[in-house]
């Protein structure tokens, strides 16, 4: 972000989202998955009830080695969303019924359409509910799945679905 911002500490990933929600900060950068820890409950429990934007993904290479696959993912969070860039990926969240065939149902939208999937994450949907959360990154911006009806289809086939935010794709390592 450069020299040129005010920085703010916060302590935990709910301060986070509070703080930018709040606009006590214009954004703020969480942990998506770390290479030494995995995937970040905390910021995908938040991800699923907020209405804030995911509007940059950072990655950054393990201590060990230069391979994506050792990366740690950090997310920017804003309270707008982007334009698209040219070359852009989509964070969703589907909410999906836990029965068997259900994920694959609701996935079959990204095949009729072609649309590539980049990463994907699970988490239980809340207390009470046996639905599943489904966070999948999609390469295109959203206007592009809205043009090409894939928002569309995956509402039919899902309990809900919930653009999380648009961004540039990251650079390769």
């Amino acid at each position: 972000f450069g020299s040129s911002v005010r920085y703010l500490a916060i302590a935990d990933v709910a301060g986070v989202f509070k703080a930018v929600r709040a606009g006590d900060a214009d954004c703020g950068v969480v942990p998506l998955e770390s290479y030494e820890h995995g995937l970040e409950n905390s910021t995908l429990d938040a991800l699923a009830d907020t209405d804030l934007n995911v509007c940059a993904v950072i990655v950054l290479p393990g201590e060990d080695s230069e391979d994506r696959r050792e990366a740690s993912r950090l997310l920017v969070l804003g309270r707008s969303p982007n334009p698209p860039s040219g070359r852009d990926n989509t964070l969703l969240v589907l909410r999906v019924e836990n029965k068997p065939g259900a994920l694959v149902s609701s996935l079959e939208p990204f095949k009729v359409h072609e649309i590539n999937l980049q990463h994907f994450a699970a988490r239980p949907a809340s207390k009470g509910s046996s639905d599943l959360f489904f966070f999948v990154e999609a390469e295109g911006h959203s206007r592009d799945l809205q043009v090409a009806d894939v928002l569309r289809d995956l509402s039919k086939k899902c309990r809900a679905v919930k653009v999380l935010g648009s961004y540039p794709q990251p650079s390769p390592s």
